[in-house]
């Protein structure tokens, strides 16, 4: 894999149609099978007035989020923070969202 520079939930709720994108990285995270994917850092307010921040992946076929990566105050601390992200960081958080795409695929294969 080489960095350059849906469905999550936090609190319970789906994200996509509340949280605000902080930041568009560029270039691209590339998987070995030649995947492309956009990574974009989101924030999501939570109901205590704490702001949490994620990482987005989107490709052609897929969109992987983070778990919260962060919590912040304000939304300017969250932005500061997300300006400080390095290529090396995204590259795991990349890891820890696919880490949790297969979690949410156990969890509803035990379900059924």
């Amino acid at each position: 894999m080489s960095t350059g520079m849906g469905v999550a939930h936090v609190d319970g709720t789906m994200l996509e149609e509340q949280d605000l994108i902080l930041v568009q990285l560029s270039p691209h995270v590339i998987t070995d099978r030649g995947e492309r994917y956009a990574v974009s850092i989101h924030a999501a307010p939570r109901k205590d007035g704490v702001w949490e921040g994620f990482l987005r992946f989107e490709s052609s076929a897929s969109v992987l989020l983070t778990p919260p990566e962060t919590e912040q105050a304000t939304i300017a601390a969250l932005a500061f923070w997300a300006s400080s992200v390095t290529a090396v960081y995204v590259e795991g958080a990349f890891e820890r969202a696919r880490a949790a795409r297969r979690r949410d695929q156990a969890e509803v294969a035990v379900r059924l």
